[in-house]
């Protein structure tokens, strides 16, 4: 009668094995998050030097076009922009305001004309 009380492999229930990780899988999954954590920031930092570089042309009296990207619109944070244009026409612009241009890597116009801009200050849309 003692050996009916002792449970069997047949009546065992089945361990759960589902819910156990290897150190392998959680050290590559902790990689994948850093990652793309750090794609995330360098990205908004990038948006964040445009939008900073919209700012100074628009407090020099320039004209920007830009918009919210897709981060822009998910965070509802508007400092997370692309700027497509700017036009720096009839404007006070000097060399010195060129230098926020190097900010803007996917600058698809620019419009200077009638401004204080010299040879000196086109060396800064050389990488354009």
């Amino acid at each position: 009668m003692a050996n009916d009380s002792q449970p069997t492999a047949e009546t065992r229930p089945p361990k759960l094995r589902c819910y156990q990780f290897s150190l392998r899988s959680l050290l590559l999954f902790a990689t994948a998050c850093a990652i793309a954590c750090s794609w995330l920031a360098v990205t908004m930092q990038g948006q964040r030097r445009q939008h900073a570089a919209a700012v100074a042309f628009e407090k020099a009296g320039g004209v920007v076009w830009s918009e919210r990207t897709w981060l822009g619109r998910l965070l509802r944070d508007d400092s997370l922009v692309r700027v497509t244009a700017v036009s720096l026409a009839s404007q006070p612009t000097t060399d010195e305001m060129l230098m926020h241009l190097q900010e803007l890597s996917q600058l698809e116009a620019l419009w200077v004309s009638d401004t204080k801009i010299t040879d000196a200050g086109l060396v800064h849309l050389q990488g354009l």
